[in-house]
């Protein structure tokens, strides 16, 4: 058995990550958990009691600044769970151990929080895709086009991503403006998930993008910003982070491909 399988070990550590990043300092962050996790360190002292010192040793090492306290309580925490639970990996009490051993570290003056990338795409910005590549090559689609024009954005852990539906344009000129955009169909993403009715299709995804980086890699076209489209009447549409079909900008060729051509005919076929 792992110790990571152990949910209490992760939120320890994000909760006290949050508090570092929030500005309290590192013994004020260990009371406040201690009083949050009252219950664990007394009732559940036999079991949730050791793993919250375990937790605590890895939040802190994780930013390394172990104190001499923490690792104290986490390596005899570590030792009674060795011996209440032997099925726990031993690689796993050995290299905390090894951690723990590292303690006395200094606090951190400053624990500053993630820059998440947030993509400043405007509602109806619209972007042409063109299909390259070996596999585009292979299926005879090479210099046909994909149209991605962001319709949604969802914001999660600070990150701002782009929804957009997907249109498929094989031949130039490109549209340059809504009423030309709107001579092709959207593409139907998904159909019939988390109980939507049969008559209805998804027409939207997430493109996960994390960095500029990725963006810039796509070659993308700008077209303008075509924000009065109407919605297909027949969209079901649950924009909700996690919940929306995504894509990742290192998978657009196969998945360009298989929403264009393979999922298009399946409907078809319907």
């Amino acid at each position: 058995m792992r110790i990571a399988s152990f949910e209490l070990l992760g939120d320890l550590k994000n909760e006290y990550m949050e508090l570092r990043q929030n500005g309290q300092s590192r013994d004020q962050v260990v009371r406040i958990l201690m009083a949050r996790y009252h219950k664990e360190l007394t009732a559940g002292a036999e079991d949730d009691g050791l793993l919250f010192w375990v937790g605590l040793a890895d939040a802190q090492y994780s930013l390394k600044e172990l104190s001499n306290e923490i690792s104290s309580q986490g390596l005899m925490a570590l030792e009674q769970l060795r011996l209440s639970i032997p099925g726990i990996t031993p690689g796993d009490i050995e290299k905390r151990r090894k951690h723990y051993a590292c303690a006395p570290m200094p606090e951190r003056t400053q624990v500053r929080k993630p820059r998440y990338f947030r993509c400043q795409w405007r509602i109806g910005d619209t972007f042409a895709y063109q299909l390259s590549g070996p596999e585009a090559e292979k299926n005879g689609v090479a210099g046909e086009y994909i149209l991605l024009r962001k319709v949604d954005e969802l914001e999660s852990n600070g990150r701002i991503t782009p929804v957009v539906t997907l249109t498929h344009w094989k031949n130039t000129p490109l549209p340059s403006n809504e009423a030309e955009f709107q001579r092709m169909p959207l593409l139907r993403i998904n159909h019939g998930r988390m109980g939507s009715p049969q008559s209805m299709y998804e027409y939207r995804l997430e493109i996960v993008i994390t960095q500029k980086k990725q963006i810039d890699n796509l070659h993308l076209q700008y077209l303008g910003n075509f924000s009065n489209v109407p919605a297909p009447k027949n969209e079901y549409y649950f924009g909700v982070p996690g919940y929306v079909t995504k894509m990742l900008p290192k998978d657009i060729d196969q998945d360009m491909y298989f929403y264009c051509y393979t999922l298009q005919s399946y409907y078809e076929q319907q």
